[in-house]
């Protein structure tokens, strides 16, 4: 009889590019409905062209990540170290430095023959500003 083997399950092989093969298990799906977005969107008519008429100006880079939710990010870079004068020229009496925001992003993630997601904290650079350098004083 069946006593000391176990019942073979059913199913059938998966080919999954870049990973093992995986029997496929039917399960209860749950079913999620995200809405894709772009952080940092394109907002001009919004606005407008603030990050080229800062006095700490920045562009922005596109951060891609196909794990992600959302995939894309749009990121600024500050274009200089220093803040503008009135000239356009590189002040030396101030920095320019990135202004950080921390987001929540869904990670994807391949185990065990299956995806499973995950809330995630992420920092975002969504411009820059202008300050004064830090001071160091000798002790």
């Amino acid at each position: 009889g069946m006593k000391g083997r176990e019942k073979q399950k059913k199913g059938k092989s998966v080919e999954v590019p870049g990973r093992q093969n995986c029997m496929y298990q039917p399960s209860k799906a749950i079913k999620m409905k995200l809405t894709e977005f772009t952080y940092g969107s394109d907002n001009t008519e919004k606005f407008g062209d603030v990050h080229s008429r800062s006095i700490s100006p920045w562009n922005y880079t596109i951060n891609h990540d196909p794990n992600r939710i959302p995939s894309e990010i749009r990121e600024a870079k500050c274009l200089y170290m220093r803040c503008l004068d009135a000239r356009g020229e590189q002040d030396n009496q101030l920095n320019s430095v990135p202004i950080k925001q921390e987001i929540l992003v869904i990670k994807r993630h391949w185990k065990q023959c299956k995806y499973s997601y995950k809330l995630q904290r992420q920092v975002l650079i969504v411009g820059c500003s202008c300050v004064r350098p830090r001071v160091q004083t000798s002790t």
